[in-house]
């Protein structure tokens, strides 16, 4: 539907117009979480994934953001999660995420599964879905506009219905990409090849060096 609303104008925007809009129908078809409309689902994810990774300096006005959204996600959810498990027990055939974690619990197959673990578990799909999902489309499309030994073949895959080797070819466009070159983490004490990293230590794991390292492949730079 985007890409034949965009044919007459020639153009599209592959943030605006189509990986975010993705995302979001499928948060509503598959999770089954529509939310109040479109345009809130994208402004609480965003605001929740910008103070959850993207805050490194700590700003307040960003978190006070993040924390108004969440709790405009746990009002609505806190409505959702009981109405739908209302809806499946007087006989609803439903199949969707949320779905299917409320059938787990009216089941009582884990006791666990309470209405707060599955909103707690629901909003923390949301805070990264949007975004990473998002970033992550675009990065695969600009490496493989540079890449056409990536490219092409993808093309093909996705014209035959080759959905094994395109994902494939998607994955090694991402793994060409600067997705994600480094992951920050704090220590919890370990020794790793006999260097012992103190309990605390901010540790940074250059992703971006490990998957070109030839120690570890036998030809990385090969698709």
């Amino acid at each position: 539907d985007f890409i034949q609303a965009a044919l007459p104008i020639g153009r599209l925007d592959m943030i605006s117009q189509f990986a975010r809009p993705i995302v979001c129908r499928f948060i509503t078809e598959y999770m089954g979480i529509p939310g109040p409309d479109e345009t809130t689902m994208m402004r609480w994810m965003r605001a929740v994934f910008h103070d959850t990774f993207l805050n490194l300096n700590n700003d307040e006005k960003v978190t006070i953001t993040a924390n108004n959204a969440a709790g405009e996600i746990k009002d609505y959810l806190d409505i959702l999660i009981p109405q739908r498990e209302q809806e499946l027990i007087n006989g609803a055939q439903l199949d969707d995420f949320l779905s299917r974690l409320i059938k787990l619990k009216i089941t009582n197959t884990n006791p666990t599964i309470t209405h707060d673990f599955i909103r707690r578990n629901v909003t923390g799909v949301l805070g990264g879905i949007l975004d990473n999902i998002t970033k992550a489309a675009f990065y695969t499309i600009k490496v493989m506009l540079k890449r056409p030994d990536i490219f092409n073949p993808a093309k093909d895959a996705a014209m035959t219905g080759d959905e094994t080797r395109l994902l494939h070819l998607c994955l090694e466009a991402l793994r060409f990409s600067d997705l994600s070159p480094f992951i920050r983490r704090h220590s919890q004490g370990a020794t790793v090849a006999g260097t012992h990293i103190p309990k605390g230590a901010e540790v940074w794991a250059v992703v971006s060096s490990a998957i070109f390292d030839e120690r570890g492949w036998e030809n990385p730079y090969a698709v």
